[in-house]
């Protein structure tokens, strides 16, 4: 085997292609990662506007907020059914947020579009005793888990 020090057209044909070829694949993948950006940017803006936009997790949220939830009237039975409907609602949507970023399919930083609501959630007393009467139902009924559990692990640990 001899070393030919010579360019032919084909050789010089063939390099430009390799280099065409990898410039194309590195405009798609470029392409790609831009398209899952905006895709995941989307998923993210939506968790705050399906938050906002149902009316019966943002009426929940509010009574939390605002500090005039009544959960002895829940737990008591005095207080309407719907106010309970909301409030569940309200910690099944935030325990399924805290759920994707478990699985990893939202990032910690993801989430934090909801920092504000899970915190205060979280943090309010009127929740952590409709979770307490919670944790007994649950038991009461047999079953030996506690409700909401990501909502709960992932709150704490924003503290």
């Amino acid at each position: 085997m001899t070393w030919n020090p010579e360019i032919c057209l084909g050789d010089l044909l063939n390099s430009i292609l390799v280099v065409a070829a990898v410039t194309g694949l590195l405009l798609t993948c470029r392409q790609l990662k831009q398209t899952a950006d905006t895709v995941r940017a989307g998923f993210i803006r939506s968790l705050v506007t399906d938050f906002y936009g149902n009316p019966s997790i943002y009426d929940a949220f509010y009574h939390v907020d605002c500090g005039i939830l009544s959960i002895e009237g829940i737990i008591n039975g005095t207080e309407e059914e719907e106010m309970e409907k909301s409030l569940d609602s309200m910690l099944c949507y935030l325990d399924m947020v805290a759920r994707l970023v478990k699985l990893k399919a939202i990032t910690r930083q993801d989430a934090m579009v909801l920092e504000y609501e899970l915190v205060t959630c979280y943090k309010s007393e009127e929740i952590q005793t409709y979770l307490a009467y919670l944790d007994e139902l649950y038991l009461r009924r047999g079953q030996n888990l506690k409700p909401h559990p990501y909502f709960r692990d992932f709150a704490s640990s924003l503290l």
